[in-house]
């Protein structure tokens, strides 16, 4: 699994895939009502090195949450 840490906020977002325009598909963080999204975004946004991992060792460092884990083997299901 890829994750991202964005710029702005220090968040770890994790990649689905590549998109055109320079943006990548990704499961968001939890948000204040622990609602979980997919929503493409600029690369820019994010910093340069990408961390790649087993999900259940992103999990453990806190990197990830079980609901983003969650949404983006549902989102791997269907593609």
């Amino acid at each position: 699994m890829i994750i991202y840490k964005n710029k702005a906020s220090g968040k770890y977002f994790i990649h689905i895939e590549d998109l055109e325009d320079n943006k990548a598909l990704f499961v968001l963080p939890d948000d204040k009502d622990g609602k979980v999204l997919i929503k493409d975004i600029k690369l820019d946004l994010f910093h340069d090195e990408p961390e790649e991992d087993d999900d259940e060792v992103l999990l453990k460092r806190q990197l990830v949450s079980k609901k983003q884990l969650e949404k983006y083997s549902n989102a791997k299901r269907q593609s």
